[in-house]
């Protein structure tokens, strides 16, 4: 007898499943640009493929619906060289009785080449069943690129929901601290000085940065006291 697949494990195996599923090489797509600000874009059919979809850039929301018989959504967005300076929060409002999944997957093929192909997913936000609020990722850098944003569903648990409908928002994070990537800083020798609290970001394309921190206070022993 095999053992028993608890809730946390059978969500791990939906999202498997549906990462699965949004893990396609994509025909050739021109979509519309339509730039997602101020109130919620709605999806259009067909957008399983990007061909006919929204793209997608800076903040903003869409909405959309997977009734029966409609397996994904794909979307198109757009992070430009400014945008990868910020940080980023995106949520999703799921499907109630539903494992909803959103993957964003980086476009590995080049402009205008046909098919698109898609690259492994670097960032999953998935509302589970019984979600009440948005679920969110929050806070993180992207690179600069063009992005399939995939919407998937599993089957309806239990009683059919009133609604199929879902909502992605994409919202600055917080704000990035000072830098503290101060060059040459590539070795011990050229260590960035910091000391007591601190909090900084920077730029690690090309080259690592060392920073050196001192803490200033009593003398502890080595060994804790028994």
């Amino acid at each position: 007898m095999g053992s028993r697949l608890t809730g946390d494990d059978r969500r791990r195996r939906l999202a498997t499943n549906l990462l699965a599923v949004l893990l396609v090489v994509l025909p050739t797509a021109q979509p519309g640009v339509v730039v997602a600000r101020g109130d919620c874009l709605a999806k259009s059919e067909p957008n399983d493929i990007p061909d006919g979809g929204l793209a997608l850039s800076g903040v903003g929301c869409v909405t959309g619906a997977l009734p029966e018989g409609d397996a994904q959504d794909l979307y198109l967005w757009t992070v430009t060289d400014e945008d990868a300076r910020h940080r980023w929060t995106i949520a999703v409002a799921g499907i109630a009785g539903t494992l909803t999944a959103v993957r964003l997957l980086p476009v590995t093929s080049a402009p205008g080449a046909t098919p698109i192909t898609l690259g492994s997913s670097i960032l999953e936000v998935d509302a589970p069943p019984d979600a009440t609020a948005a679920v969110s990722v929050a806070d993180v850098f992207l690179p600069p690129g063009t992005y399939a944003l995939g919407v998937g569903r599993t089957a309806i648990l239990g009683p059919a929901p009133a609604s199929v409908d879902y909502r992605i928002s994409i919202a600055l994070g917080a704000s990035s601290p000072p830098s503290g990537d101060t060059e040459p800083n590539d070795d011990a020798g050229t260590a960035t000085a910091l000391g007591g609290t601190f909090a900084i970001s920077g730029e690690a394309a090309g080259s690592r940065d060392i920073h050196a921190w001192t803490i200033a206070g009593p003398h502890y022993p080595t060994h804790p006291p028994k």
